[in-house]
């Protein structure tokens, strides 16, 4: 969260993102897949879609509006477009992965302090 919260101050905007939100954060998240270097390259496209545009800030649907694969999803993405296929990436799914693990997290770190 500190990290989001970092990229967003440095961020050229005229509107606060709330990156380290609830909504935000886990879809940051999925989208890079934990990695710093491509957390940082998303934010760049993000925020340089959201001068264009107008918008001035970074929401969930601006996020969804790029044309983002996340890390782990390129080689069957790459795969299905080699066979004519198209890939659809679902976000939702994916962001409701990252919560429960995150979910599972908070547990067991419950679970280490009643011990």
């Amino acid at each position: 969260m500190q990290l989001l919260a970092s990229f967003e101050s440095l961020m050229p905007l005229k509107q606060r993102s709330n990156l380290a939100s609830e909504v935000l954060a886990p879809l940051l998240l999925a989208m890079c897949g934990g990695l710093i270097g491509e957390l940082c390259e998303l934010l760049k496209r993000a925020g340089k879609r959201a001068i264009t545009s107008g918008r001035e800030r970074i929401s969930a649907r601006l996020l969804l509006e790029l044309d983002w694969v996340p890390p782990d999803q390129r080689d069957r993405q790459a795969s299905a477009a080699e066979q004519g296929l198209s890939y659809r990436i679902n976000y939702k799914e994916m962001v409701q992965r990252v919560q429960a693990d995150e979910a599972e997290a908070q547990d067991e770190w419950d679970d280490d302090d009643a011990d």
